[in-house]
């Protein structure tokens, strides 16, 4: 689903190439390398999701006597769901 203009390589004609990605998608990339002679190519699938953004709120006191609300948010990315809440 991802397109070419999507993709940039820091140096296409370099083996250690950076590749960075705009936006989400699935992208098939294809090596070539060549030693002059013979030619030969491999494919990869790489899939690329934005991560969610997560919001805690600002810090709180929270005294025990006392009821207290704590309101947590986090985007929602490709069907993903917020699976836990772990205290720290």
């Amino acid at each position: 689903s991802g397109t070419a203009a999507n993709v940039i390589f820091s140096d296409v004609n370099s083996v250690a190439s950076t590749v960075t990605f705009a936006v989400d998608g699935v992208y098939d990339l294809k090596l070539t390398a060549t030693d002059g002679n013979e030619i030969r190519s491999d494919l990869v699938r790489i899939v690329v999701h934005t991560a969610p953004v997560v919001n805690a709120g600002a810090d709180q006191v929270l005294l025990l006597s006392e009821a207290s609300n704590v309101a947590l948010g986090a985007s929602e990315w490709h069907g993903g769901q917020c699976y836990f809440l772990r205290c720290e």
